[in-house]
Order: structure tokens, then sequence, then C-alpha cells
């Protein structure tokens, strides 16, 4: 995503004041990991079930590039062939080993889904253990380091080139990830239907995503794009949009509005809570099918009851949705997660900053949302709790 989720240093911070959030890893055995990581988080190196490596090109995560490599820490390959299907999941100080099938002649696992000309594909996962997130997707790039997709018996090590999903708000609404149509014009929101104001909590801005009243059906989407890398490889939805597969149905959810005070505690806007407003998801609701991109919601304001003065309080939206890659695991704890942030930072809100000087502000992924609200001025304090 643009942002997604916050700066490295941001979370040199979080690691520092919210230490439950990152726990340790236990030594659960004492195999030395067979999988190396260079300091870049562009390569990663997974030896297979004989002495081959793949070795894994990770692109820069979205939102900014070194909160996505921070993020990575469990991974996921799927190689299908026919009927045949080798997957893997291992976290990152674990071993790792996948015995890809093939042949003298080869394997082309170029695609990344099925059905494909040759009915093989190949994808790879990348995202946050704790709550499965997924962050990133790749592609097959080379066989021992010759560009080529075609895996033989004698292969020992393949590429993959990992493109890091790109999303956020931002106060500019072409920019951004989330958008509303007020006007229920179509079934793709229309960014000049997007209404958004800097508000001021605690001193702090975010982008405040502003909804008309009195509305049945206020249609709103969340994108999520892409990142490759500086030569074009991968980066384009087009690519893995038949790869990532809804698993069950996707849930919106509202909540209090906060943001991170350090200590495991936040800070909570002084002002009305928005607990009338109804939000539903519309699409991604089978299982089975390709992920639908951008997600779709629509926002009922009809009955939004007014707890201060002429405003309507405020809300933040987060959603999910499961996902799995290519075909089904043998267990729903293998699904994947499609979020707007990772691990407690998905109910945070989202402040639109994406540049990584800014190390001082916090990066969330839920929306900042009111009804009918002031479009000035908006300047409230927050208490820590």
């Amino acid at each position: 995503m643009k942002k997604f989720i916050f700066s490295f240093f941001v979370l040199l911070l979080f690691l520092i004041s919210c230490k439950e959030e990152f726990p340790p890893y236990e030594d659960e055995d004492s195999a030395t990991p067979n999988v190396e990581y260079d300091d870049t988080w562009r390569y990663v190196s997974l030896y297979l079930e004989g002495d081959a490596p793949i070795s894994i090109n990770t692109n820069t995560r979205a939102m900014t590039a070194d909160t996505s490599r921070r993020g990575f820490d469990y991974f996921e390959a799927v190689f299908c062939c026919n009927e045949d299907i080798r997957r893997s999941q291992w976290r990152i100080d674990k071993r790792a080993s996948i015995n890809i099938y093939t042949t003298a002649g080869g394997i082309d696992y170029q695609a990344t889904s099925l059905p494909s000309a040759n009915n093989a594909c190949a994808v790879l996962f990348a995202g946050r253990e704790s709550d499965k997130t997924l962050l990133a997707i790749g592609k097959l790039y080379s066989v021992d380091d010759e560009i080529t997709t075609v895996i033989k018996n004698n292969s020992v090590k393949v590429t993959f080139v990992l493109s890091a999903f790109n999303a956020g708000v931002d106060a500019v609404p072409e920019n951004s990830a989330f958008l509303t149509n007020s006007k229920n014009l179509n079934d793709n929101p229309n960014t000049a239907n997007t209404r958004v104001i800097e508000a001021l909590i605690g001193g702090n801005p975010f982008p405040l995503f502003v909804l008309p009243p009195s509305q049945s059906v206020v249609k709103a989407q969340y994108y999520f794009g892409l990142k490759g890398d500086s030569l074009g490889l991968s980066g384009d939805w087009n690519d893995f949009k038949n790869s990532v597969i809804a698993a069950a149905k996707g849930e919106a959810e509202t909540r209090e509005v906060r943001y991170p005070a350090g200590n495991g505690r936040y800070y909570y806007p002084k002002y009305g809570i928005d607990v009338t407003t109804k939000v539903t998801m519309t699409n991604n609701q089978a299982a089975g099918v390709p992920l639908q991109n951008p997600v779709t919601f629509t926002i009922d304001t009809s009955e939004t009851i007014s707890p201060v003065k002429q405003d309507n309080g405020l809300f933040a939206l987060t959603f999910k949705v499961p996902v799995y890659a290519v075909t089904p695991p043998a267990q729903a704890e293998d699904f994947w997660y499609i979020r707007p942030a990772y691990m407690s930072y998905n109910y945070n809100i989202d402040n639109g900053v994406k540049d990584n000087s800014q190390t001082d502000k916090n990066n969330g992924g839920a929306v900042l949302i009111g009804v009918d609200v002031e479009a000035a001025n908006f300047d409230i304090p927050a208490e820590r709790r």
C-alpha cells in the first residue's frame, strides 16, 4: 500500500514502547533455520528438501518500504501442476522446505493462477504471522539465475519477485485508497464525490472522510494496488487477480476512533462516538472465487443519531477478507487475511502520511469517518487511556 503501514523508525519506537505488540519468538526447535535474509530484505534464500535454494527477491513493501520489509515474518510458496499441489508455510526463524514437482524436460511455472496454458502455476505470499495479514505477493522470475520460469529435475535455485500491497488514505481523494460516492452514480465511487477534510485530534492531523446525512446508500471502496520494482517487474494487480482467492465472507467493522499513545495505551478523541451509522461489505461474500479488488461497501447514514451538537460523532472503519493462494489449504488456520494494516495497527486511524522522514507520525489502517461533521476548523482534544 502506498504507505502500508508505517515507517521503519516508527516501528522502532513501537518496539520500545509497545513491546507486547511484537512478542519474541520462542525457540521451538534447535535446528538452525535454513532460510537466509539479507539486510535490505530484498533477498531471502530458502533451501528445498534437497540442497536446492529458493531465492526470493522482495521489492519494497507498500505504505512505506521500510515498514513492509519489517512486516514480513511469514511466507507461503505454492506450486501447482495439474492435480499435484506443493505448498509450504514457514516463519522467519524456522526451517522451510518444499519439494517442487518437476520433470527432466521441465515444467513452466510462469503462470500465477489456474487454469493456465499448461495447467501449472507458482505464487509466493508474504505477510505477518501473528494475524496472517497478507502484505505482498510474488511470481516466479528466474531459475538458476537465468531469466526463465521452467524448472527441471536438475534445477537448484528459483527466484521470485515479490510486490507489496500499496494502499492507505490520503487527504487528496485522487491519491487515496478509500473513496466514497455520495451521489450513488455507479458501482465504482467517483473521486469528485469524495469529501475529505483535515481533522486535528489532540493536535495530530488525520484525513477525515465526511459522509452526507440521511442517505440509505453511500457507496465506498478500498483499493489495494501493488508496488513493483524500478524495472517494472511485477507490481500489477492483473498478474495476481486470480491468485488470491476468498476463503469465506469478508466483514466490515466500525470501531471507536483511536491512535497509539505508547505503553499499550491510546489517544481517543473527546468527541461523540458514532454507533448508529451502518457499514456493510458488498463484495467478497462468496468462498472459492478470486478476491474482488477494490473491496466495496455501502454505508447507511439514514438513521445516524447526532450525539453532540450539530455533528454526528466519529467512527473508524476497518475490514478483513480471509483468502488463500490458488487452491484451498488443508486447514482454515492456514488462511491469510486482506486488511488495511496488520496486528493492532489495523484498528488505529490512518493519518495519510507516506513520507518515511516523518518519524513522529502514527500510521494506522482504519479510515476516519464522520457524518455531516463541520467542514473547517475541526480541532478537538484527545485523552490518553
